[in-house]
């Protein structure tokens, strides 16, 4: 019966230092929470038959990248970021 006292009290152990990480953890994310202040409107507009990647800041464009025909398409190179349940988005590589 000793044994498994020992065993029972080592998982309550065990499940109360989860409880604490879980805890900690979720209090770091709301932490670093990001709240956009301002009302900046970013968009990325990309035509893969023409092979071109425009980006507009606030309705203007403010980059355009376009590539010669006989070049691998632009799509190819996009990449899904997702980090955490916060922010996500995609990265051009150029």
């Amino acid at each position: 019966m000793s044994n498994f006292k020992k065993l029972f009290y080592t998982l309550i152990f065990i499940l109360i230092i989860e409880i604490i990480l879980i805890l900690v953890s979720h209090h770091k994310q709301e932490k670093f929470k990001t709240i956009p202040t301002d009302k900046t409107n970013i968009a990325i507009l990309i035509d893969i038959n023409s092979n071109n990647i425009d980006i507009y800041k606030n309705k203007k464009i403010i980059k355009s990248y376009n590539k010669k025909p006989s070049a691998p398409p632009l799509i190819s190179n996009l990449k899904i970021i997702n980090k955490g349940n916060y922010s996500s988005g995609l990265q051009i590589d150029l």
